[in-house]
C-alpha cells in the first residue's frame, strides 16, 4: 500500500528482531484470529461488551491508527463490531478521521476494505427496517450524508455576519474536499459505485 511508506523509517528500526515478511505474516494471522473470535460472537449473539463501551474503545482505536499499526489495530477493532449501531458509528468515526487527516486518506479506505471483507450483515434496529444491512451499503448512505452535509454547511456559512463567514466557509471547503479525497479512494477500491461519483461530479 503506498500509504505505508510514509511510515519513518526510524520507527520501523525501534521495533527491532525479524524481517519484514514475519510482521506482515503475523499481521495478517492476527487480523484472521480477530475475524474468526468477532465470527464467533455475532453467530452467538452476543457483545464484545456494552455498545457505548465498544464505540468509546473503536473512537479511541481510530484515532491511534497509522500505518505502522494498521494491522494490529484492526485485528483490535474487528471483534468489537457486533451490532449495526457499532458498525454505523464506526464508518461514520472514520470519515471523520479521514477528513482531519488528507494525508491518510488511502489508508482509511484500505481499512474500510478490510472491514468489509470480514464483517456479516447486521439487523438494522425495528424502526429502520429499510436501512441498508451490508458494509458496502451502509458506507454508501454515509458517503452521500457526508457529502450533502458538507454541501449544505458551505451554503450555511454565505448566510453568515462578514466577520464569521470566512473561518465558517474555510473549514466548510476543507471538509469538503476530505470528504472528496475519501470517497475518490474508496471509489479506486470499488468500495463505492458510479452513482456515489456522479453525485460528486453534478452537484
Amino acid at each position: 500500500r503506498d500509504w505505508r511508506t510514509r511510515a519513518p523509517a526510524l520507527e520501523a528500526a525501534a521495533a527491532g528482531g525479524g524481517d519484514g515478511k514475519e510482521k506482515q505474516d503475523g499481521g495478517a494471522a492476527g487480523i484472521q484470529k480477530a475475524t474468526d473470535i468477532g465470527r464467533q460472537a455475532w453467530a452467538a449473539g452476543t457483545t464484545v461488551e456494552g455498545t457505548a463501551a465498544s464505540i468509546r474503545k473503536i473512537k479511541g482505536i481510530l484515532n491511534k491508527l497509522t500505518p505502522e499499526k494498521f494491522d494490529r489495530l484492526l485485528s483490535q477493532l474487528i471483534p468489537l463490531i457486533d451490532s449495526y449501531e457499532i458498525l454505523s458509528n464506526t464508518i461514520t468515526q472514520v470519515f471523520e478521521n479521514a477528513v482531519q487527516q488528507p494525508t491518510f486518506v488511502a489508508m482509511y479506505a484500505d481499512f474500510c476494505a478490510e472491514l468489509d471483507a470480514a464483517l456479516p450483515e447486521f439487523p438494522p434496529p425495528a424502526d429502520q427496517e429499510e436501512a441498508p444491512k451490508g458494509f458496502k451499503k451502509m458506507l454508501a448512505n454515509t458517503c452521500q450524508t457526508e457529502y450533502e452535509s458538507t454541501e449544505e454547511a458551505r451554503n450555511q456559512a454565505l448566510a453568515l455576519p462578514q466577520a464569521e463567514r470566512e473561518e465558517a466557509e474555510k473549514r466548510a471547503k476543507q471538509r469538503l474536499l476530505g470528504n472528496i479525497r475519501l470517497i475518490s479512494e474508496l471509489f479506486k477500491k470499488d468500495m463505492v459505485n458510479d452513482r456515489i461519483m456522479l453525485l460528486i461530479l453534478c452537484m
